[in-house]
């Protein structure tokens, strides 16, 4: 089945535990089946362009506008338009303007992430349907912002960590959620990339992107509270650095390493690291590998190992975040508007696992001598309201 014929009937009858997703809450506002759904895209970037090309193979999704601070970047998102579909599009640089002249079912923000809070409050106060990028925001306050907004609105709100839309992945979850390895004991994770250190670029900026760990491995983050019925640890320890030489360093600069433990009252444990450049491609790569009384099972590669009996792949699906999942999150984002569900990746679990990676954040960066260190933090610490 590949990403192209992946039709949305046949997605939810693959999706296997998606199936919940699209019978929780019904009381949205739908959008009509016989209409396409009518999307403005805020933030063109690399990732906003990317996202959009995704979103247009879905034959129920329409882009009718594009919004950014750079106008080169929204025409760039009109030519997309233009090739796929033969039409064009309005672009704007205030969201707000576009937000009160467009007809619009919802809205795609693909800004910056310290960034998001500020546009998706303001959409979803609007009754539109909101589909966000990864992670939540940058800081407590804003997650909690979104968290009551996404709460009280007309709209729904999907988050955009597409390993929630990926079949193969859904299977090794419901497996686990099953008991197919019993009470979960420990998890394992990392995410180690290779070259030089990004210098440039807002990633680097903690207040723009909460750091690395979390502008990045929440994705990880979000697939291991996943694992955990989506609940929250109470405990985190957590140390980073910052190895990379910068010639202009932010203010409040990002580490590019850090290794972390979260605790969950159940006893189970997630050890994770994060390290960006300067490693040796043989220690490149991801990890997220799940531990439990009766067996173990590797969620990125789709493969589970009784105890005592053979190993087996989870699905015929192979586990993946590329293409073929965020075709899928956008066709379940299409499917949730029309009936008014509430996705897979929503406002309350999104909240959990971008409020893991602050949690970390906090415990090991000391804000106000921009520098990385060892520290233990609770859930209570963060200091979120929601």
């Amino acid at each position: 089945m590949t990403d192209q014929n992946l039709s949305r009937r046949n997605f939810m009858q693959a999706s296997m535990i998606g199936a919940s997703a699209f019978t929780i809450g019904m009381s949205k506002p739908a959008v009509s089946a016989n209409d396409k759904l009518r999307l403005a895209w805020i933030g063109c970037g690399g990732r906003g362009k990317y996202l959009a090309r995704r979103a247009l193979t879905v034959d129920d999704i329409d882009i009718v506008a594009a919004c950014d601070l750079i106008q080169q970047r929204a025409d760039q998102v009109v030519e997309y338009v233009q090739e796929e579909r033969g039409k064009k599009i309005n672009t704007y640089v205030d969201f707000r303007e576009m937000l009160e002249k467009e007809k619009l079912d919802g809205v795609a923000v693909v800004t910056e992430v310290g960034n998001h809070g500020k546009v998706v409050v303001p959409v979803l106060e609007a009754g539109l349907h909101c589909f966000s990028e990864k992670p939540m925001d940058a800081n407590v306050e804003m997650v909690d912002k979104i968290t009551l907004a996404a709460r009280r609105a007309k709209g729904i709100y999907q988050i955009g960590f597409q390993r929630r839309s990926d079949v193969g992945m859904r299977a090794g979850i419901k497996l686990i959620h099953e008991g197919a390895i019993g009470d979960v004991n420990f998890m394992q994770g990392q995410w180690h990339w290779g070259g030089r250190p990004q210098v440039g670029g807002w990633v680097g900026n903690v207040d723009m992107s909460g750091g690395k760990l979390t502008e990045q491995a929440c994705h990880h983050m979000d697939l291991m509270s996943w694992v955990m019925n989506n609940t929250a640890p109470t405990h985190c320890l957590a140390v980073g650095s910052i190895t990379a030489e910068y010639k202009n360093p932010y203010r409040h600069q990002a580490e590019n390493m850090s290794s972390v433990s979260w605790w969950w009252p159940s006893g189970a444990i997630l050890s994770y690291t994060h390290l960006h450049g300067l490693v040796a491609e043989e220690f490149q790569g991801e990890k997220s590998w799940v531990m439990g009384k009766d067996g173990d099972l590797d969620l990125l590669k789709g493969v589970i190992y009784p105890r005592g009996g053979e190993s087996r792949k989870v699905s015929d699906e192979e586990p993946g975040w590329g293409d073929a999942s965020v075709r899928n999150e956008f066709v379940e984002f299409a499917e949730c508007c029309r009936s008014g569900a509430t996705p897979t990746g929503n406002h309350e679990t999104g909240r959990i696992s971008t409020l893991m990676t602050l949690m970390a954040q906090k415990a090991m960066y000391r804000r106000d001598q921009n520098s990385y260190g060892p520290g233990m933090i609770t859930w209570a610490e963060i200091g979120s309201t929601t």
